[in-house]
């Protein structure tokens, strides 16, 4: 979504222009009372930083394939298929060696967001 929609909204969207992920994509997010959802668009072969967060998170690859460090197992996962993060879960996203991936992340807002990493 490059713009918000106009008009009343129940949720917070933020355009992709302006977010950025912590693996250097670009994103859009909207988030409600209790979800945060983001659109992220990864460079092949770019890397977040490893990070934990208080809730649980769903990782959805539309295009793609997304390498997920997942308490320091990596697990490959393509296009149509997605891994779930546990809450404390230590993670981290880079995008697979070949192509751009796109891939929807869902987050329940309840426990946290905020990437918390170690010192």
């Amino acid at each position: 979504m490059d713009t918000p929609p106009a008009g009343a909204l129940s949720a917070h969207v933020e355009p992709r222009t302006s977010a950025r992920t912590l693996s250097g994509g670009s994103a859009a997010f909207v988030s409600g009372e209790v979800l945060h959802v983001g659109l992220i668009h990864l460079p092949a072969g770019a890397c977040g930083r490893s990070h934990t967060h208080g809730s649980e998170q769903f990782n959805f690859v539309l295009q793609g394939a997304i390498d997920v460090e997942l308490d320091g197992v990596v697990h490959r996962v393509p296009e149509r298929n997605a891994i779930h993060v546990p809450a404390g879960a230590r993670h981290r996203v880079a995008g697979a060696i070949g192509a751009t991936a796109s891939y929807l992340v869902v987050k329940n807002k309840t426990y946290g967001i905020e990437p918390r990493f170690e010192e």
